[in-house]
């Protein structure tokens, strides 16, 4: 078995089999997104560690720079932060939260949706969390501006075949911005209709534009950039 094909089987598996709530249990279809180009993932190291080739648990196939994101509570490689196809290196998260980091202001955003049976995702948001707070910056989706803070995706159908079983389809975006410093960016698919997001994302996805002039931050000023919902 390839490389890829494995890293793809693991992601299907470890993903739906963390959400299913029981054994036999059909698992709730998976969001995820992630920037297209290059990142670095910033990783909690109370869930997360980058282990090196030194460690008995590393697996040069899943090597990043020489070093490999392992998953204390599930025991695993996390597979998952791998969907990433510019993932170039971990650091430790300044924030304590998950995220994919690059610098720069235009990216495109893969929407990926996966489940074990066809599925469909609805009401589908891309927020946007400028830095500063009194920022008002110019968004751009598919070179189209944006009028608030988030992007709306009526639906996602998961329904392509994977060779191992599961469905999996995805939505690309064009995202660029200007006006901000930095920009988080959140995707979550809203169950409920009550257009908020419950819980937490599995990641988010974090940009920084080094053209703009950096302002000095409290580190309140920090943790409140990296606030819950």
């Amino acid at each position: 078995m390839g490389a890829r094909h494995r890293l793809d089987k693991l992601v299907l598996l470890s993903i739906l089999m963390a959400l299913i709530p029981g054994t036999g249990v059909a698992g709730e279809p998976c969001l995820l997104a992630y920037p297209m180009d290059a990142v670095v993932f910033h990783y909690n190291s109370t869930q997360y560690d980058a282990i090196s080739s030194s460690h008995p648990n590393y697996d040069p196939s899943y090597g990043v720079s020489g070093l490999m994101l392992w998953d204390y509570d599930a025991d695993r490689v996390a597979a998952e932060v791998y969907r990433a196809p510019g993932l170039n290196g971990f650091e430790t998260s300044p924030s304590g939260d998950n995220e994919f980091f690059n610098v720069g202001n235009i990216t495109t955003i893969r929407i990926d949706g996966f489940s074990d049976t066809p599925r469909q995702l609805n009401d589908i948001f891309v927020e946007f969390r400028p830095y500063p707070f009194h920022s008002t910056p110019n968004i751009y989706v598919n070179d189209d501006k944006l009028d608030g803070l988030r992007y709306y995706i009526p639906r996602l159908v998961v329904s392509t075949p994977t060779e191992d079983g599961f469905y999996a389809d995805v939505i690309d975006v064009d995202v660029k911005w200007n006006g901000a410093q930095t920009m988080t960016i959140i995707v979550f698919a809203d169950k409920n209709g009550n257009r908020v997001l419950d819980g937490e994302p599995m990641f988010r996805i974090v940009m920084e534009d080094w053209t703009v002039p950096t302002e000095n931050k409290t580190w309140g000023a920090i943790k409140a950039l990296y606030k819950n919902p």
